[in-house]
């Protein structure tokens, strides 16, 4: 089975209303942590510490730091 066969069986079989549902063993991050405020010191400071806080509790979080925001 091709990889686009794979990750088609997984949307398919974990989904919901509100999108894609990507079992643990092949999520590409456990937690997502999003500054929507980048610049402002206080929103800077606590993204800052919630995402070493979950690194140090064992998690894969990813920092999203770019300059794009919606």
């Amino acid at each position: 089975i091709g990889v686009s066969r794979l990750v088609g069986g997984i949307i398919e079989a974990s989904h919901d209303d509100r999108g894609i549902i990507w079992p643990r063993a092949v999520a590409p991050f456990d937690v997502a942590v999003v500054n929507l405020k980048a610049g402002d010191e206080t929103c800077d400071s606590c993204a800052e510490d919630l995402y070493a806080k979950l690194q140090a509790a064992g998690a894969d979080p990813l920092y999203d730091d770019r300059d794009d925001r919606p």
